[in-house]
């Protein structure tokens, strides 16, 4: 299984909450499509869910912010979940990785209210306890974190585009992926990046594009070849980005919202093609161990969330209902999906975490 990522939309609004865990939460009333085996269903920590990953041993990862209190750590990689506070205030926008077994978390540090940001950190457990190093220090925003035998790989906003910067191979490097050339608007609402490594570890950068008055200008892709990058646009207009996989033939898929449907577009080289995944609304993917889509959505408004899971035979859907879902993520592999969403306001809030097997 590889170790990557998944990040939650950027366009959310952090609440303070307990930083104890939540019982366990039984889903009264759901409704299933197909058959499903709902396991170990639970409910961890409070504020939203940032960033997510599952490890080799099928272990959830969740870093969590919290309004105006930093980030928080939840895993149930000792069998039982545990929480643990990692960052104060300043930190922001986490990315969540795990290689080796040990767990890495860069964020971006905020300057304060109205101030310019402080740079890319990344936080690791490598040593046995948390350790800071400096990756940037400009006003840099939204890193995307991949790692490799203990080495790190970020793609990040600074003010003028879109950065790489990486120790791969013990060579450092920081490099412009994409220059817009005016200043950025930098507010919580614009710019989501997301990096991914194909099999050689080269970088694919998908990212949201934007004009110079700020306004949403599509999705764009990025891949280096040769030590130098070649960029292509992905989608034009508003299309909020949910991130980009590397399949197992080294193709680069994007995932991306238009028009209020979901689409993925695939660069083999540098040709495209893009497909238009079944239902509307906002939506995640990701791809399970035999390059199948498996695509998870959430209806804030009719409290629905449903599964779907492409298989040989067509579309497999499971939907069930949950306290205001938002903010979604899925991992799949070895025929098990694990599904991560906030659930808001009232009852038990919190991220409610489910493994949903064939």
């Amino acid at each position: 299984m590889n170790n990557l990522s998944i990040t939650w939309s950027p366009r959310v609004t952090l609440r303070r909450g307990v930083l104890a865990l939540a019982v366990a939460l039984t889903l009264a009333g759901a409704t299933p499509a197909m058959a499903a085996n709902f396991g170990h269903i639970k409910v961890v920590g409070d504020g939203v869910a940032s960033s997510m990953t599952v490890d080799d041993l099928g272990h959830v990862h969740i870093v969590t912010g919290l309004d105006g209190g930093g980030l928080d750590y939840d895993t149930d990689a000792s069998g039982h979940w545990t929480t643990q506070h990692i960052a104060g205030a300043s930190a922001l926008m986490p990315s969540v990785a795990v290689s080796g077994g040990k767990v890495y978390i860069a964020f971006a540090r905020s300057g304060g209210a109205g101030q310019p940001g402080l740079g890319i950190r990344l936080l690791t457990n490598r040593t046995g306890s948390w350790t800071t190093t400096t990756i940037t220090t400009g006003d840099d925003h939204w890193p995307s974190l991949r790692m490799r035998d203990g080495e790190y790989a970020i793609a990040y906003q600074d003010a003028l585009g879109v950065r790489y910067a990486s120790d791969l191979g013990g060579t450092h490097v920081d490099q412009r992926v994409w220059l817009r050339g005016t200043q950025l608007d930098m507010t919580d609402e614009h710019a989501p990046v997301s990096l991914a490594l194909d099999a050689a570890g080269r970088p694919r950068v998908a990212f949201e594009r934007q004009k110079g008055n700020g306004a949403p200008d599509g999705i764009g892709y990025a891949r280096r070849v040769s030590g130098a990058w070649t960029r292509h646009r992905v989608a034009s207009g508003t299309a909020p980005l949910d991130r980009i996989v590397v399949d197992g033939h080294d193709r680069a898929r994007i995932g991306y919202g238009s028009s209020g449907r979901f689409r993925i577009t695939t660069y083999t080289g540098d040709t495209k093609t893009t497909r238009t995944l079944p239902g509307s609304g906002f939506g995640t993917f990701t791809l399970d161990e035999h390059g199948y889509i498996q695509l998870l959505r959430v209806d804030e408004g009719t409290d629905h969330v449903t599964l779907l899971r492409q298989k040989a035979d067509g579309w497999h859907t499971t939907t069930w209902s949950d306290k205001q879902p938002r903010d979604p993520a899925v991992r799949a592999d070895a025929g098990t999906a694990w599904v991560v969403y906030d659930r808001c306001c009232g009852g038990d809030p919190g991220q409610t975490v489910i493994r949903v097997r064939h």
